[in-house]
């Protein structure tokens, strides 16, 4: 609770800075976004390497069973 509260009064400081508004709402929406983001590329990364980890697993089955 207390690091989502530093990150909306982070965002709510470089929001002030790159627009001039002081609105805590549209703080809260520019937080929000970037929050999503980062939700989302951190997904993204654990996605590729899932893929990546069964790709490697299905090589290695494939050998096994050629040396069976």
């Amino acid at each position: 609770m207390e690091e989502a509260r530093r990150g909306i009064e982070e965002a709510h400081v470089r929001f002030k800075e790159l627009t001039g508004k002081t609105h805590l709402a549209d703080c809260r929406m520019v937080f929000m976004k970037e929050m999503r983001q980062t939700v989302e590329n951190d997904l993204r990364t654990k996605i590729e390497m899932r893929q990546k980890l069964d790709q490697e697993l299905g090589a290695k089955m494939e050998m096994r069973q050629k040396l069976d």
